[in-house]
């Protein structure tokens, strides 16, 4: 699971893992952040923390990092 964290400094978007990290929590919880960054015309600055629960990333989910979830990835991109 991937939660997102509070408390962190302006501009920042923290992310904790927890568990078993899935494709589908980068779709839930990694995609809007980074569509939102790409709305506004930004860059994203991102502290990804593996908590002391953490037990595994799903291929799935790898993939998802390594070549943009369906809602992350533009539709021109190549």
């Amino acid at each position: 699971m991937l939660k997102e964290l509070t408390g962190v400094p302006a501009g920042i978007q923290a992310l904790e893992a927890v568990g078993t990290v899935t494709a589908d929590d980068y779709e839930r919880v990694f995609a809007p952040l980074v569509d939102q960054a790409r709305r506004a015309g930004s860059r994203m600055r991102l502290l990804y923390q593996f908590g002391s629960g953490f037990e595994r990333v799903t291929p799935g989910a790898l993939w998802a990092d390594t070549h943009g979830t369906g809602a992350a990835t533009s539709s021109g991109a190549g």
